[in-house]
């Protein structure tokens, strides 16, 4: 994943969470309105944020995305094999 590509997901993620407030909100002030969308779009922010976090717990479980110091520099792992050439 791109540096780019994590961005806008962050920024969806975000767009998502501020439509689930407006809703619950408007559930609130407006009950005959929204006609049960509550739920679905309750169902699809807790699904994208257990994504998300469940994505952070496999990674890091598996050793992937870290970042070590040492004393030639910095080393950082990632899901992709870089190929370097001898």
């Amino acid at each position: 994943m791109t540096p780019f590509a994590g961005t806008l997901l962050h920024i969806f993620r975000g767009f998502l969470l501020i439509a689930w407030v407006l809703l619950a909100g408007f559930t609130v002030f407006a009950p005959g309105q929204v006609d049960g969308n509550l739920a679905w779009t309750t169902a699809v922010v807790i699904a994208v944020y257990t994504v998300t976090f469940g994505w952070r717990l496999l990674t890091a479980r598996l050793g992937m995305n870290r970042c070590y110091l040492l004393t030639e520099g910095v080393a950082v792992t990632s899901r992709q094999r870089s190929w370097t050439s001898p």
